[in-house]
């Protein structure tokens, strides 16, 4: 084998043999790969988003992750490394805070403004001099995310990384996970930000399509309740 392996926290640079290209994340190392994988569908109700995960990677040529907001974070649910031996690492198993991260903002961008404003109280840690300054820029990020349908982190939770983000819906149309791609900022320039932005908005719309046709195992929800009024006959509606 040529070179020297080197390796870094997940989520920032890293250059690795061509044998190790599909390495799965922290979490996937750690333990055995079906164990990962029962303990994914678990967290998102029986449903697992890899094969979305891995179509977007061939396609993207770059590292795709699935995210949900945990609180003021971002919780890395899955990832997959990207094809090129100098890529960003998947951050699986990491809590991120959710401002800094393309995932995170593109689901905070579902919420009310004080919703957000809650969430940090303390206002904005700084990560790398691009994080955002503190929660009103926030707030104005979060409305373009909303108006253009996907969210960017351009170096503001690690240095020399950018990443696109969009929103996963379940079947009542909620925004409950988001997909990204992550790559050096090298790589995901303003023009290459636009080629994948499209490639990451249907990968999110086939992972929501998927939930909306798979009922995820759980408590039966109770019937209905009707409406409270008058009976609805003929009588009631003629006002007799």
């Amino acid at each position: 084998m040529r070179g020297a392996q080197r390796h870094a926290v997940p989520g920032r640079l890293r250059r690795v043999a061509p044998r190790d290209r599909r390495q799965r994340g922290a979490a996937a190392v750690r333990q055995p790969e079906g164990e990962c994988r029962a303990e994914r569908r678990q967290s998102t109700g029986g449903w697992s988003a890899a094969v979305w995960l891995e179509e977007l990677r061939e396609a993207a040529g770059e590292t795709t992750n699935l995210l949900v907001l945990d609180g003021p974070d971002s919780f890395f649910l899955d990832g997959v490394d990207g094809p090129h031996p100098l890529r960003v690492a998947p951050r699986t198993g990491d809590h991120v805070p959710a401002y800094a991260t393309a995932g995170g903002k593109a689901l905070l961008a579902e919420l009310p403004p004080e919703a957000v404003r809650m969430r940090y109280p303390r206002g904005l840690e700084r990560l790398t001099a691009a994080t955002l300054p503190d929660v009103e820029a926030l707030l104005t990020d979060l409305l373009v995310c909303r108006q253009r349908g996907y969210a960017l982190n351009l170096e503001e939770s690690v240095g020399d990384v950018h990443g696109v983000g969009a929103p996963v819906r379940d079947r009542a149309g909620a925004c409950i996970a988001a997909v990204t791609v992550s790559a050096p900022s090298t790589r995901l320039g303003p023009s290459r930000v636009d080629e994948v932005a499209p490639l990451l908005v249907r990968a999110a719309a086939a992972v929501s399509a998927r939930l909306r046709a798979h009922r995820p195992p759980g408590p039966r929800l109770p019937d209905p309740v009707a409406p409270e009024g008058p009976p609805d006959t003929p009588e009631a509606r003629s006002g007799t």
